[in-house]
């Protein structure tokens, strides 16, 4: 275990106003006043899935690596995509049973490129860059649930495992088996791999958002960004924005509202179809730090009519999709529309020392044909 350690750590309602201890909204002029959008070429091989396709990813970074990490659930291996050399680096293969299996996958952090945390519907454990399991932790040892009621350890790209270095610890979001009491639980818990124990943290749904995803299909839990020993949380269904610091405790509040999308969308009427709900209601997603601008960034969609016209109806390219800049206090720096063809992959933001990279919803398939995917390079000034 103590190598595995070792591995580790080398690695138009303004929901704002529900806190009166609520950072106040802050934004900050001249600091940023416009952007430019470019075009970036990245070369594939013939086993790698273009990002769009990619429902758990992931990305990683060192003084001299970008990565991007997709999942590749046809070939149940992780594509290694290059950022600064714009090509597939190499591909990690997993087994599907046998002492290195790995079963479905619910996420996965990239800690080094030798070492990568994953979780699956029946273990954690642990990845080398040759699919070898090297520690293993089964989601049914019952000194998991002693301290904690029943309830599942969830993981996604939304909220993918994390290793905590200071308290040597995963932390996932926990959905507890009885649903009546979500609502009244902490929902982040931390796992002592060492001990095989879980204990809470203290983190509570707003009271703002308890109950709505009764009737809010958008609703997916937490997101979360991770930084040192802190946690960003943002969800789906409101603008604000937590940060939560691990050492003390202590959450703060701030206000991340848009001027374009809905602070608190409305929630989907019953009786109502949840996926023109879906389609047609803004939504929020996953904070995403740049540790070359020390800042954040985060999309949103704003609503949007089902139908353009007649019979002509509206789908997810047509999504009006927006960028916040927030710095390292969370005040806004920035908020645009992005108009980019075909849209683009909102929860795959990817900063770089030259700038911010995006992808489209769909590569056309001319592209595909020469092995190269084409993304957007997002500059501002």
């Amino acid at each position: 275990m103590k190598l595995v350690l070792s591995i580790i750590i080398l690695s138009t309602f303004v929901s704002c106003i529900s806190n009166n201890n609520m950072v106040p909204k802050s934004i900050v002029d001249d600091v940023i006043v416009g952007h430019e959008i470019g075009e970036i070429i990245i070369k594939i091989d013939s086993l790698t899935m273009t990002p769009e396709y990619y429902q758990i990813f992931n990305t990683y970074h060192d003084d001299t690596t970008i990565l991007l990490i997709g999942y590749n659930r046809k070939t149940h291996s992780f594509d290694i995509i290059d950022l600064i050399s714009k090509k597939v680096g190499y591909h990690i293969d997993c087994d599907n049973d046998g002492p290195n299996g790995i079963g479905p996958l619910l996420g996965f952090d990239f800690i080094t490129p030798d070492s990568i945390i994953i979780a699956d519907m029946s273990k954690f454990c642990i990845i080398n860059k040759h699919g070898e399991i090297t520690w293993k932790l089964d989601r049914n040892e019952k000194s998991l649930y002693q301290d904690i009621p029943g309830g599942f350890l969830f993981s996604a790209s939304s909220f993918e495992p994390n290793f905590n270095q200071r308290t040597e610890s995963l932390i996932f979001h926990y959905y507890p088996d009885n649903r009546k009491r979500m609502w009244n639980l902490p929902i982040i818990v931390e796992v002592d791999i060492l001990n095989k124990k879980s204990t809470f943290i203290d983190f509570f749904y707003p009271d703002y958002l308890r109950g709505r995803d009764d009737y809010n299909p958008v609703y997916t839990g937490p997101n979360a960004c991770f930084i040192a020993d802190s946690i960003i949380i943002n969800f789906a269904n409101s603008s604000d924005i937590f940060a939560l610091n691990l050492t003390s405790g202590s959450t703060r509040q701030y206000c991340g509202t848009s001027e374009y999308v809905d602070s608190l969308p409305e929630p989907m009427q019953k009786g109502s179809n949840p996926l023109d709900y879906a389609l047609s209601t803004a939504r929020f997603f996953k904070i995403v730090f740049d540790p070359y601008r020390n800042s954040f960034y985060r999309t949103q969609w704003s609503k949007m009519d089902i139908r353009k016209d007649g019979y002509d109806f509206n789908t997810y390219y047509d999504k009006p999709i927006f960028l916040s800049v927030f710095d390292k206090s969370l005040n806004v720096l920035y908020e645009t529309q992005l108009s980019i063809e075909n849209g683009i992959c909102p929860e795959m933001l990817i900063p770089t020392p030259e700038g911010l990279i995006v992808f489209p919803f769909k590569q056309k398939l001319d592209d595909l044909d020469n092995d190269i995917i084409k993304g957007n390079l997002i500059t501002f000034k």
